[in-house]
């Protein structure tokens, strides 16, 4: 997963042309949207947790 989303910011950083014709692909957004769900959203979840509470993120990251 953070192979694939590297590798997606390397090609938008590096091969802008390349990128803007592959992401164009549906398998491709499909595969990132995928693997944005399944490392990010746990961890953008928590820190609106925290934000909301007041709370530390860090500390609501390591106590949980």
């Amino acid at each position: 997963m953070e192979l694939f989303l590297t590798c997606q910011l390397i090609a938008a950083n590096f091969f802008w042309d390349k990128y803007i014709e592959i992401r164009k692909k549906g398998e491709w957004r499909m595969e990132i949207i995928q693997y944005q769900d399944l490392m990010l959203k746990d961890y953008y979840t928590e820190c609106l947790t925290a934000i909301t509470n007041k709370e530390s993120l860090l500390d609501t990251m390591w106590i949980r």
